[in-house]
C-alpha cells in the first residue's frame, strides 16, 4: 500500500522475516482487504490491522465475522476508529485476556467465551 509496492518488493520485504508460521502474498487488486474493510466499517483499505478472534469463530458469509477485538495503524484521514490506533500494550493485554479465558476452560460458544473474558477483566481491575 505504498508507492512502489509490487510483488517483487513484497517478496523482498518478506525475506527479512524467517518464520515458517508466516505466509506472505501479493494482492495487487486488494481483493483481500475489502471484506475486512466492510466488517470493520472502514472507509478505505483494511491494512495494518490487528484482529483478535475467540475460539469457535466461524466465517460463514462473504465478509469475515466481527473480531473480538481489533486495532489498526490506519491514516487518520480515513476517519476510522480513533480509540483503536495501535497501542502494543493494549493489544497484548487483550490477547492475554483471550488466552487466559481459554486456559480457564471457556467454551468455544461465543457467549461463554465473552463471559470468561469479562471475568478476567474484572479480576485485573
Amino acid at each position: 500500500m505504498w508507492v512502489g509496492d509490487s510483488n517483487e518488493a513484497a517478496t523482498d520485504r518478506a525475506s527479512d522475516t524467517n518464520d515458517r508460521r508466516m505466509t506472505q502474498w501479493w494482492d495487487e487488486t486488494r481483493e483481500s482487504d475489502r471484506p475486512f474493510a466492510a466488517t470493520l466499517g472502514l472507509h478505505g483499505p483494511a491494512w495494518d490491522i490487528y484482529l483478535l478472534y475467540g475460539p469457535g469463530t466461524i466465517w460463514e458469509s462473504s465478509t469475515p465475522p466481527a473480531p473480538h477485538f481489533w486495532m489498526h495503524q490506519l491514516p487518520t484521514e480515513q476517519d476510522t476508529y480513533p480509540d483503536g490506533y495501535l497501542d502494543p500494550l493494549t493489544l497484548e493485554g487483550q490477547l492475554r485476556q483471550l488466552l487466559w479465558a481459554l486456559k480457564e476452560g471457556a467454551d468455544t460458544n461465543a457467549d461463554d467465551f465473552d463471559h470468561h473474558v469479562s471475568r478476567v477483566r474484572d479480576t485485573e481491575n
